[in-house]
């Protein structure tokens, strides 16, 4: 069950806000597999895992997740080099079954699905043997992988980094993306799409933030989430706190007639930065007891 709560933890962090459960019995036919399949946001997730979780082990049925999101990469069929590759800029690495393993990259999050796509694309041109028909669905750690020749194995984290985001330009700069006047699918500045051509930075797109802010009682979204999300966006992509402040003054209106309220959410997009920044390692001891042994067979 740790293992289970653990990983809808690790989506949370990256920005994942609803999943599409899967319960399925593997030995019966396509067609008549399935025996749930239900959205949940993101209180309800937690709050049923346990007992999806507990039907699994109980009768046979394999238990499966997918982030309902556009801006998550999921790898799966990754071989050993791969898996080294990826592992700086992957939030969660999952083996599903004996010796297979998946790896998953949160984009920022306002990254469309084309834009995803693409990148999506040109990973597969470097990394060899991927599965490029992954649909974004993950059999999930904590639960048995009830196929018939997976011997019952419990699917487990192998790595996990809370709040891990990486854009583009850090998979590119890895040598990640084939050489791109090779290709010519994808050009540098849209690799770089936090930059302008100039190299200076992006600012995030402050409406998207409000689109997709929580809706209040009143019908409205809330724009103090809205600001906060777009100063976190901001001060990851290495504004500084000053000019974050007084970008948001010009964007928000709360911040424009309420004293000290661009200061105050700084301070606290700030934090949370901070804590994204820093919180990796404490979740990778936190884990430490579910490896037993399978972090270093990855590294081997």
């Amino acid at each position: 069950m740790a293992r289970a709560l653990a990983c809808v933890n690790l989506f949370l962090s990256v920005g994942v806000e609803k999943f599409a459960a899967t319960m399925l019995q593997d030995a019966k036919p396509i067609g008549k597999r399935v025996t749930l399949y239900e959205h949940f946001g993101n209180n309800e997730v937690l709050r049923s895992i346990p007992s999806l979780v507990n039907r699994n082990w109980t009768f046979a049925e394999s238990l499966i997740l997918r982030p309902v999101c556009s801006h998550l990469i999921q790898l799966d069929d990754c071989d050993l080099e791969s898996i080294e590759r990826l592992r700086p800029f992957a939030f969660s690495i999952v083996e599903t079954s004996s010796g297979n393993y998946q790896v998953w990259l949160a984009l920022p999050a306002e990254t469309n699905k084309d834009e995803r796509d693409q990148i999506r694309s040109q990973l597969f041109k470097v990394l060899e043997g991927i599965d490029k028909s992954a649909s974004g669905a993950m059999r999930w750690p904590g639960s048995i992988n009830h196929k018939a020749d997976r011997n019952s194995f419990c699917v487990r984290i192998v790595e996990g980094n809370l709040g891990r985001f990486v854009t583009p330009a850090e998979l590119d700069a890895a040598g990640l993306f084939t050489p791109l006047a090779t290709t010519g699918q994808v050009s540098r500045q849209s690799v770089q799409h936090h930059q302008f051509p100039g190299g200076h930075l992006q600012w995030p797109d402050y409406e998207r933030c409000l689109r997709e802010a929580p809706i209040k009682g009143d019908g409205l979204p809330d724009r103090s989430k809205a600001d906060n999300s777009w100063c976190i966006l901001a001060l990851g992509r290495g504004w500084s706190e000053t000019a974050v402040e007084s970008k948001l003054c010009e964007l928000s209106e709360k911040a424009r007639v309420r004293a000290d309220y661009a200061r105050l959410t700084v301070t606290y997009a700030a934090s949370i930065v901070a804590r994204s920044e820093g919180i990796g390692s404490v979740f990778a001891g936190a884990l430490q007891p579910l490896r037993s042994g399978n972090h270093e067979h990855v590294r081997a």
